[in-house]
């Protein structure tokens, strides 16, 4: 999605004032809950993690994958978190890596000031202040090799290039822009991809089994097994607004948000747009069995003062 923090990542602990949940909850709710005097959440605790070098973590990993990290740390472990069961402990995935914009001749490059980062899954522990690393899988192919978090198609995404803006990189088929993450009872996990965007079934220890795509994606040359099984409609995402939450049902279902509204019937409807999307996918099934239109309070509402509705989105949803 945006670019890393490059700094301490800090994990909140909230609560909510007994909202009632009938399936998902949309993190920033504004609404009082029925019985109680405020639905907002609140923190009660802050917990930091260090400083971790970042090629000094991804090489850990993959020896080799990264060559120059440019003093960059470990951040963004944060794209979303999910409890293994163990007080103080969660199952976390990065995002694609750090990345930026370098305006060139009056039009923004995507820069990836570190190309060789492969987005990884990260087991943490909160305790007090603190928040420590106990494990973390990197993404891989069928083969083992890194996925990357680069671009994946030439006019579809955006355009890869150096940590300047000036020279352009190699688009990845395989590369993934990870956001939302749960644990299956096999002790697989699923993710979820902005690229595509894409529904990522993932091994206990991180290869990629299958990626699912919208129908008519047409991504060849991916180190992994490609099934267009999502929806058609979905091609038309914004730019780094795919799918940003996932949660897992208590029966075995997934529910997957799309972050914003799409580019339908143009980019300027979207950008008006107040409504996006929810999709119920069967695991059994391998395919989506239902989907929900989701509204969006007036941008003015969600945050005083503002007046850009291209700003809603969705962060991460939970069952």
């Amino acid at each position: 999605m945006s670019p890393h923090a490059t700094g301490r990542r800090r994990v909140h602990r909230s609560v909510a004032a007994g909202v009632p949940l009938a399936v998902l909850a949309v993190l920033a709710a504004t609404a009082p809950a029925v019985g109680t005097s405020s639905g907002e959440a609140r923190v009660i605790g802050t917990a930091t993690l260090g400083d971790i070098p970042l090629g000094a973590f991804s090489n850990a990993l993959l020896p080799g994958t990264v060559a120059d990290d440019r003093g960059v740390d470990l951040g963004g472990i944060g794209s979303d978190i999910y409890p293994t069961g163990r007080k103080g402990e969660f199952w976390t995935v990065t995002d694609r890596g750090p990345n930026g914009q370098i305006k060139v001749g009056g039009s923004k490059r995507r820069t990836f000031p570190v190309p060789g980062f492969d987005p990884a899954i990260v087991k943490i522990r909160v305790s007090g202040d603190a928040v420590r690393v106990v494990d973390a899988i990197p993404l891989t192919t069928s083969s083992g090799k890194p996925v990357t978090g680069l671009s994946n198609q030439e006019g579809r995404d955006e355009a890869p290039y150096s940590y300047d803006a000036s020279t352009p990189l190699a688009y990845n088929p395989d590369g993934l822009d990870t956001e939302g993450i749960v644990r299956a009872k096999d002790g697989s996990f699923w993710l979820v991809d902005e690229y595509g965007p894409s529904l990522v079934h993932v091994s206990a220890r991180g290869k990629v089994l299958t990626r699912y795509v919208p129908e008519g994606l047409n991504l060849a040359g991916a180190d992994y097994p490609v099934v267009e099984a999502l929806p058609a409609i979905l091609l038309h995402r914004k730019n780094n607004r795919g799918f940003e939450g996932l949660a897992l049902l208590p029966g075995g279902d997934l529910v997957l948000a799309v972050q914003s509204p799409l580019s339908l019937p143009d980019p300027d409807a979207g950008e008006a747009s107040r409504t996006t999307r929810l999709l119920r996918f069967s695991p059994k099934q391998k395919a989506v069995t239902a989907e929900y239109a989701y509204r969006f309070d007036p941008v003015n509402v969600v945050d005083p003062g503002e007046d850009d509705t291209s700003e809603l989105k969705i962060s991460s949803v939970v069952a």
